[in-house]
């Protein structure tokens, strides 16, 4: 089951910290379901193609975190920032200058 922790690893790495290990909780419940129940050998350990037709199914980890609550941004909100002051002031200067 390593692939699944490395898995929810990248997933962890996506999400926002609030409610992160509850999320995380959830996910590996309904992955370990649907593992369960495609197992060619019930009880015993699932090999890991199932493992990974499983995490194929599911979607990329990125996708997967921005179901649960993760940001998409193109550009982040700590690099919007300084542009965002910076355009303020030129405007708010351009502005008083008319």
């Amino acid at each position: 089951m390593k692939l699944l922790e490395l898995y929810l690893d990248k997933i962890r790495q996506n999400l926002p910290q609030r409610n992160r290990e509850d999320i995380l909780k959830e996910i590996r419940s309904t992955l370990m379901d649907m593992i369960e129940d495609r197992n060619p050998s019930p009880g015993a350990a699932a090999d890991d193609e199932t493992v990974k037709e499983v995490l194929r199914e599911f979607g990329s980890p990125r996708k997967v975190a921005i179901q649960f609550g993760a940001h998409n941004y193109l550009i982040g909100p700590s690099c919007s920032q300084p542009t965002s002051r910076y355009c303020g002031s030129f405007c708010s200067s351009w502005a008083h200058s008319m």
